[in-house]
């Protein structure tokens, strides 16, 4: 996804066949925006909904506007009527794109809008036999991003989360890996308790222990504690500081080894503290 914003800690997804609420999420703290054309449209509004979704593409001043947010659009899978239509329009647009469904890298290919320019592509991985494929999707050379469709993934397997997300542990885990391997963009499910701001928090403190970037959002409730819980804390950034000085001033003393706080400082250790004041001054928190 481009856009100003390039660390995307909330992707809000957004009814493409609302304009008001379009104008609502552009608004918003959402770093970035899903406009969906597929699973929040009810069929008989697909058509009015791809238009909506044009005309804001086609408005300057709306989609690159003062807020910089990075734009997206959730096309209709294959198999569809819709797809090719979606695609047809969106051609005439410089944007980037959710491909739902994606089970290997030529899904990704088929996707991608045919225009002229750079649109990017997040691979929605939501079926089992995507699995298999990771690496391969995450390096095409138009994907910039995994994103993990729980609900569908669950309806596949017949599993279920369990008391506290165990039964997606494993796929969910498997999507940041590949990211990580490839170099692109880890977002996690969204939490589907939209209401309930403890089961959120939660839901993105398991996240991020697996190493998840941002999420998906449903509601324009979860954005500001999505945002709040993927930006480094002023106590992880104080003690990322004292790492990255305690490390440097052993150098200049000519020790091999830094501590801190009486534990070893290794070179993962250093490196995990470099990135994580990286991503804080890409937010503006330091």
């Amino acid at each position: 996804m481009t856009g100003k914003q390039t660390t995307i800690r909330s992707l809000l997804s957004v009814p493409g066949h609302r304009a008001d609420w379009i104008e609502k999420a552009m608004a918003s703290e959402a770093d970035a925006l899903m406009l969906d054309l597929e699973d929040a449209v009810p069929e008989e509004q697909k058509n009015h909904a791809r238009d909506v979704v044009c005309n804001f593409l086609a408005c300057d001043s709306l989609r690159d506007g003062p807020s910089g947010k990075a734009i997206t659009v959730r096309i209709n899978g294959q198999g569809t009527s819709h797809m090719e239509a979606d695609r047809d329009q969106l051609a005439a647009y410089d944007v980037d794109v959710v491909i739902p469904k994606v089970i290997n890298a030529q899904d990704i290919t088929v996707g991608i809008p045919a225009h002229r320019g750079k649109g990017m592509a997040t691979a929605l991985i939501e079926y089992p036999g995507a699995f298999e494929n990771l690496y391969q999707i995450a390096r095409h050379p138009r994907c910039d991003s995994l994103l993990f469709g729980v609900a569908d993934f669950l309806a596949a397997t017949a599993g279920t989360y369990g008391d506290n997300q165990e039964g997606i542990l494993c796929p969910r885990h498997q999507i940041v890996i590949a990211a990580r391997a490839v170099g692109v963009t880890a977002l996690d499910c969204p939490c589907v308790d939209v209401h309930d701001e403890d089961k959120l928090r939660a839901h993105i403190g398991r996240a991020r222990m697996l190493g998840y970037d941002g999420m998906l959002c449903l509601s324009l409730k979860q954005v500001a504690v999505c945002n709040r819980e993927y930006t480094p804390s002023s106590k992880e950034i104080e003690t990322a500081r004292e790492v990255v000085d305690g490390a440097a001033q052993a150098q200049e003393r000519g020790d091999s080894i830094a501590t801190h706080k009486g534990s070893f400082v290794s070179p993962p250790t250093l490196k995990r503290a470099q990135k994580l004041l990286e991503k804080a001054e890409r937010l503006g928190v330091v």
